[in-house]
């Protein structure tokens, strides 16, 4: 995808970010450099970014004078800091302490808990900094750290560890409510998704926990969550599944608004209310009780008014009535979806997926954290969707597994496992191709034949079926021993 705005054509991005050189931060346009979140190298950190930017601007400096004259990623920064002689003619001061708002005051405000400077304190704060332009690299925090975790002159390293087992826990991510074009997310401003509420809701958010419309800064009176946005959907924009949290997310948005605000009117549009759970159900009714009215519905379209409102149009399916209503702000229950970490590791591991893109498990009941490969296992939302205390239970069984395989110090294979005559074997790969698990692979030589490991053997018989010689047979189930158990 290329930049379409004024100034950026050529700009390349690929994965939402922007595509770079390393070495010098530039984009493919000469003269337009990227950093950070933006730039194509990854996540990064406040201070990885403020990094970042430090290199961006020597890159640039360099590309204005058409040589290089400063170094980008600086390999001698250690023979530019200064002494420790020089350090100790310091004098060093103490940081103001930031005040903090009492328990009993939180508990009737959604103002900030931790407070903030007053005029004198912030310029005596000020006062202290040596004018180094963000970090000197003096090395003051390395002597400081009484744990000695700082360590300056780090450097990327890439390392290759042998481990006995592996606890896939990649997580998910959020539908992308732009896919759904009808609702109006990234079109209107006054329609946002539950984690973009949750944020406005939080004390630390940009509104300090004061609900207002991002259109204009004024606190809706009328507000409508729309559930199943990109979940229990069929369609190419949606996905098949329950996202597990959406209901009861919406829930306790609804009851924060309502204790806060409590003339606000709240609806919620479900397709099924589901929660499971315990008092799930029970908080449930009691939301009701504080006036959140729920409407089983079906969405069609959310229009903008020149004021800014917006026009939900919605068939009630109890009563099989269409209506149109006007709400100050509409919130989207975004589902969950297969993180891009989940795929990744599952290409590298070779793990099953389902067809939403979850890791899948050996078996749902009799082994819920097992892969299909063994000393693999897996837990949280990259299985599936659910709820926090589902996801710690889940993670407490996959390190119960792994302690109980490991602390044996053996495994046992099972005795249904796939062999090969190699006498009978004609070398064709077949078996090679389609095992899941990959414990079926070919010799070299003249003569190839295949072979399996027995550790990574689950046992499937696919092989076995596909063999167009006979030659792979699966323990316990050779055409004699099926014929014995017929003939008793």
């Amino acid at each position: 995808m290329l930049f379409r705005s004024q100034g950026c054509e050529g700009v390349r991005v690929e994965n939402s970010q922007i595509r770079i050189d390393r070495d010098t931060l530039m984009t493919e346009k000469a003269g337009v450099f990227a950093g950070g979140d933006a730039a194509a190298t990854g996540g990064w950190t406040a201070i990885e970014a403020i990094a970042a930017g430090s290199r961006a601007a020597r890159s640039i400096h360099n590309f204005l004078r058409d040589e290089t004259l400063l170094e980008v990623w600086p390999e001698r920064a250690a023979e530019a800091r200064p002494s420790a002689e020089e350090l100790a003619g310091q004098e060093v001061g103490r940081r103001s302490a930031v005040p903090l708002r009492a328990a009993a005051e939180r508990r009737g405000s959604w103002d900030e808990v931790v407070g903030s400077y007053s005029a004198d304190e912030a310029v005596a704060e000020a006062a202290r900094c040596l004018n180094c332009a963000v970090c000197s690299e003096c090395g003051s925090c390395v002597r400081a750290c009484p744990a000695g975790a700082i360590e300056l002159d780090q450097t990327e390293t890439v390392e290759e560890l042998a481990v006995g087992a592996i606890i896939v826990a990649t997580g998910h991510k959020e539908f992308d409510a732009r896919r759904k074009r009808p609702l109006g997310f990234g079109r209107f401003d006054n329609v946002v998704t539950h984690s973009q509420l949750a944020r406005l809701l939080s004390p630390s958010g940009p509104t300090d926990g004061e609900l207002k419309r991002p259109s204009d800064g004024t606190v809706p009176k009328k507000i409508f969550m729309l559930q199943c946005v990109g979940s229990r959907d069929c369609s190419s924009s949606g996905n098949e599944h329950c996202s597990a949290i959406c209901c009861l997310f919406a829930t306790l948005h609804a009851s924060l608004i309502k204790q806060h605000y409590p003339d606000a009117d709240v609806t919620i549009g479900y397709t099924d209310l589901r929660a499971p759970g315990k008092a799930h159900e029970e908080y449930y009714r009691l939301v009701q009780e504080r006036g959140v009215r729920y409407v089983r519905s079906r969405t069609g379209e959310i229009l903008e008014e020149a004021d800014g409102s917006l026009l939900v149009r919605f068939e009630d399916t109890v009563t099989r009535r269409k209506n149109e209503e006007l709400f100050d702000l509409v919130v989207l229950a975004a589902g969950l979806e297969a993180s891009n970490g989940t795929t990744d590791i599952a290409h590298v591991a070779g793990l099953q997926q389902s067809s939403a893109g979850f890791i899948k498990e050996y078996h749902p009941k009799l082994r819920p954290v097992d892969t299909q490969r063994p000393g693999i296992f897996v837990a949280g939302t990259a299985q599936g969707p659910k709820s926090i205390p589902d996801t710690i239970a889940q993670a407490k069984a996959a390190a119960a597994r792994v302690v109980s395989m490991l602390s044996a110090g053996y495994v046992l294979t099972p005795a249904q496992v796939a062999s090969s005559d190699s006498e009978q074997c004609i070398g064709c790969g077949i078996c090679e191709e389609v095992c899941p698990q990959g414990a079926a692979t070919l010799t070299s030589g003249d003569s190839p034949h295949a072979v399996v490991d027995p550790n990574s053997c689950r046992g499937c018989g696919i092989c076995a079926a596909e063999c167009p010689s006979g030659a792979m047979t699966l323990g316990g189930f050779s055409d004699e021993e099926i014929l014995a158990e017929v003939m008793v």
